[in-house]
């Protein structure tokens, strides 16, 4: 499965583990205290032990962690939650998709370059996050960045030649640019981009309180 596809408190849950890997993987931590944490539930705690990415013990065993344990005593207050190979390659994905999130929440819509740039992510992150609808992609005028559309002005006339291909969303021709003939509209390249949270993606972005569970 696409760990990008898992629920925004099953992020949660393997970014805390990831983040602290080195205890998660060798004492663990109690199920109690990442629920507290990430506002996961047990059967959060129970999908990722059947993909593979957490394993459990009950504190104080000396049975070695089992998926089947968090799966069959998830809700027991002694259980503890342990962090598989598996779970520590699902949380690289998981943490460059956050940092895109994160601060398209934080800056509101940028340029692709720009969040490229900031938050340190590739195009193939985001790629996926638009796919997947955490994030919009559009196309912007090189000159002001405004939204554009790949449609013809509905202001061009005639009298100024063969009409540019983009405008505005006010049907306007894009800023003018020095070109071949002069000045003439903008037209956007691949770079020319902005990208903006949908509500979907907010979702994941937004930092987690105990009241998101009331």
């Amino acid at each position: 499965m696409n760990p990008l596809k898992l629920s925004p408190p099953q992020w949660r849950v393997l970014r805390y583990l990831a983040i602290h890997s080195a205890s998660a993987t060798r004492v663990g931590f109690l199920a109690t205290k990442l629920r507290d944490l990430t506002g996961a539930s047990p059967e959060d705690l129970g999908g990722l032990a059947d993909l593979g990415h957490v394993t459990g013990r009950l504190h104080g065993s000396v049975e070695a962690p089992a998926r089947s344990i968090v799966i069959t005593a998830r809700a027991h207050p002694k259980l503890r939650i342990h962090l598989t190979q598996a779970g520590k390659n699902a949380a690289a994905p998981i943490e460059a998709a956050f940092r895109a999130l994160r601060h398209l929440r934080t800056h509101g819509p940028l340029p692709v370059a720009t969040l490229q740039d900031d938050a340190g992510v590739g195009d193939d992150t985001l790629t996926e996050l638009e796919a997947l609808g955490f994030i919009e992609i559009t196309p912007i005028c090189p000159e002001c960045h405004e939204p554009a559309q790949h449609d013809e002005p509905s202001s061009w006339t005639p009298a100024w030649g063969r009409p540019p291909s983009w405008s505005h969303l006010d049907g306007e021709p894009l800023c003018p640019v020095v070109g071949v003939n002069g000045y003439e509209p903008a037209t956007p390249t691949p770079k020319d981009r902005q990208i903006a949270l949908t509500s979907f993606g907010r979702r994941y972005a937004e930092p987690y309180t105990r009241q998101d569970q009331s």
